[in-house]
């Protein structure tokens, strides 16, 4: 095969490696021009017939892709592409658009002898007689595998950076906001304290007088003086009582609040402990002309609990549904059991709660649209309160215009007697 490595022992056979005279540089001999091609070793050198077949191949090229002279002339110049690039034609593609426009310039991963990828530099120039006919292409290839390395090493080093950046700009972002929360902390916290304090002043300075009015409201009871005199003296004694209820009340909420509640745990007997509330509320009851009813179930076991603060919550809740029952309703309390829980509910024939107002039913101070005008707010949540310092879950269902009911369940336990506290 003629090839510029067949020609290293003599002249050029005519037609050959580099084509006519007229494609070497002017004033240089062929044997001379072929020694210097031959010799760089930067840079693969090699020509290629129109079909893309080699036809000389200098040290650069055996250096950088690994092949000898002998085993790469005559072969496709394919052999040096991704098999990917192969199925895709584009090795093929190359020469037609070098051989269209004159040049072809790309760069890409090309493949070494031992099947290991490099990255290239690869320019395609098409060889023309002087009669214009296409006669092979020269073909450049250089080894920028190096360089991409250092570019991609660049890259990432840039990337890193710029994450870097990034984290350090979060941190101090975070670094920030803990310190506007830690701010926002401290408020809270002192804010909490200002209102136990006010909590405390409210409890010390309001309990003196209503003590005061108790104590003279029972001495001017016992003087007869009349209807008036009597219905005076139980409106001081209404009063004086609400107002004593309004600051436990308080008290408790800032004890459920801070987890200080104080529990002394013992043996509960709910079917004694609901029939014992349900007498407290029979004459309220009978004055609002309501029904009140209970039903337990038999069976119902002894609880451990704090007899006190559970017949306080069944209190509120009993409370609140006689308050919202219309004349003629009807309120009943439940006690039914599940085979780890005892549940207590109270229901009425009340106004209801809407079904946007319902989940706030256990918030402190709050009062639905519908009740606006009735009590403090406090009931529910200090008997939730009460509940969850059980270990207890509490809820509400209601139906605007049907009714109210009020539910907690506590886990059934062996009854103990012991002091604790809330936390």
């Amino acid at each position: 095969m003629n090839s510029l490595h067949d020609s290293a022992s003599g002249g050029q056979p005519s037609g050959s490696t580099y084509g006519s005279g007229s494609s070497y540089p002017r004033g240089i001999p062929d044997e001379q021009y072929r020694l210097i091609v031959h010799s760089i070793k930067d840079y693969a050198v090699f020509m290629l017939n129109p079909e893309g077949r080699i036809l000389s191949w200098n040290e650069g090229a055996r250096l950088i892709k690994g092949y000898t002279a002998p085993e790469v002339l005559g072969r496709s110049f394919e052999i040096f592409y991704p098999k990917e690039a192969v199925a895709d034609g584009f090795p093929k593609w190359e020469l037609k658009e070098a051989a269209r426009v004159g040049r072809f310039e790309d760069e890409g991963w090309r493949i070494r002898r031992d099947g290991s990828r490099f990255w290239a530099n690869v320019v395609i120039t098409a060889i023309r007689d002087q009669t214009g006919t296409l006669i092979g292409f020269a073909k450049v290839t250089r080894d920028l595998t190096a360089r991409r390395e250092a570019e991609e090493q660049a890259r990432m080093l840039a990337a890193e950076q710029a994450a870097r950046a990034a984290a350090t700009r979060r941190n101090e972002e975070l670094n920030k906001l803990n310190s506007e929360l830690e701010s926002a902390l401290t408020l809270a916290e002192r804010s909490t304290r200002l209102r136990d304090d006010v909590l405390a002043v409210v409890a010390h300075d309001l309990r003196n007088p209503v003590h005061t009015i108790l104590g003279a409201a029972e001495v001017i009871d016992v003087i007869d003086d009349g209807a008036q005199h009597e219905r005076h003296v139980q409106m001081i004694q209404r009063a004086a009582r609400q107002m004593e209820r309004l600051i436990s009340d308080l008290l408790d909420v800032a004890s459920i609040e801070n987890g200080t509640l104080s529990l002394r745990t013992g043996p509960v007997d709910f079917p004694r402990l609901v029939s014992d509330v349900q007498e407290l509320f029979e004459r309220q009851a009978r004055e609002g002309k309501i029904d009140l009813h209970r039903d337990i179930d038999p069976g119902i076991p002894i609880i451990a609990g704090d007899q006190d603060r559970l017949g306080q919550a069944l209190s509120n809740m009993l409370s609140n549904a006689i308050k919202f029952t219309p004349q003629g309703g009807t309120v009943r309390l439940y006690v039914t059991r599940t085979e780890n829980e005892v549940l207590v509910s109270v229901s009425d024939t009340g106004v209801g709660i809407s079904r946007a107002d319902l989940p706030h039913v256990f918030d402190r101070f709050w009062r639905s649209r519908e009740t606006a005008t009735k009590g403090a707010g406090l009931g529910l949540s200090i008997a939730r309160g009460i509940i969850d310092a059980h270990g207890g879950r509490m809820w509400a269902e209601s139906e605007l215009g049907v009714g109210t009911t009020v539910t907690f369940a506590l886990p059934i336990a062996e009854p103990s007697t012991t002091d604790q506290r809330h936390r």
